[in-house]
């Protein structure tokens, strides 16, 4: 995907395309901050089964730091353990961003 080239680091170490961004993946949790006014450019993934709350606060924390606007996205039915958490964090549920 073109978008992509923009905002991870390649396997040859070159630098991200956008001034600033943060992208990283720890834990099962991808962060994608670039600062761009898209909000699928400036995210909280969480995408894979070993995620863990301290990699989603982690990156949470690194979003609010920046001042980004920002979604974190789960799996549908996947990621429901996270919900609560999620909230205790102060996020709320937006399903007009679910996507089916």
């Amino acid at each position: 995907m073109p978008w992509k080239r923009l905002l991870w680091k390649g396997n040859c170490g070159e630098p991200s395309q956008v001034a600033g961004a943060v992208t990283r993946r720890t834990d099962g949790v991808a962060l994608i901050a670039t600062g761009l006014p898209l909000l699928a450019l400036n995210q909280v993934i969480v995408d894979g089964d070993d995620a863990t709350t301290a990699a989603i606060a982690g990156a949470v924390a690194v979003m609010r730091e920046r001042r980004d606007r920002f979604v974190v996205s789960l799996r549908m039915g996947t990621d429901d353990r996270f919900v609560p958490f999620i909230a205790e964090l102060g996020l709320r549920r937006d399903n007009q961003q679910a996507v089916c």
